[in-house]
């Protein structure tokens, strides 16, 4: 009877270790998730902040070079201020860009160090109640054995006597 006993309050820590487990996987998985959007957010960054500032067309030519062309060309026909206002429109396009790609990954990054922050909170709360709930049983376990000891002191005195 006592094997059974054994084997069921076996039975029921594994259940408690693996409820655990999966959690902490869970919450591994998660944070995995979350450190991915971020990766991509920076690595995003990174290329915003390495590429050019002056944009390439599909051949791979500079947009810039083809509008000094287009300026000499014109500063020839005496429209060079047409030419300059392009190039100056292209690069206020460009850097308007970049500065969208860049707002929008802190926008990712500072929600993905909120969500972070939400759940080491929780965590926090619930590693308070479990500390807490481990507290009261382990009082209850020191009362119940003060009051087992009391009746065995109190057993081995009536034998004594």
């Amino acid at each position: 009877m006592s094997s059974k006993s054994e084997l069921t309050k076996t039975i029921e820590a594994q259940q408690v270790r693996i409820t655990r487990l999966e959690q902490r996987f869970a919450d591994v998985v998660a944070a995995y998730k979350n450190l991915q959007k971020e990766k991509e957010a920076l690595e995003s960054t990174v290329r915003v902040f390495s590429s050019p500032t002056v944009p390439t067309t599909t051949s791979g030519e500079s947009i810039i070079a083809e509008n000094d062309t287009n300026l000499n060309t014109k500063e020839d026909n005496g429209s060079g201020s047409e030419a300059d206002n392009i190039h100056t429109q292209s690069e206020q396009q460009i850097f308007k860009e970049k500065l969208q790609t860049l707002q929008h990954n802190v926008a990712i990054i500072t929600e993905q160090k909120q969500r972070m922050e939400q759940m080491f909170q929780s965590d926090k709360r619930k590693l308070k109640i479990e500390n807490e709930e481990l507290k009261r049983l382990l009082e209850e376990a020191k009362a119940e054995n003060i009051i087992i000891k009391e009746k065995s002191d109190n057993e081995i005195k009536e034998v004594l006597i």
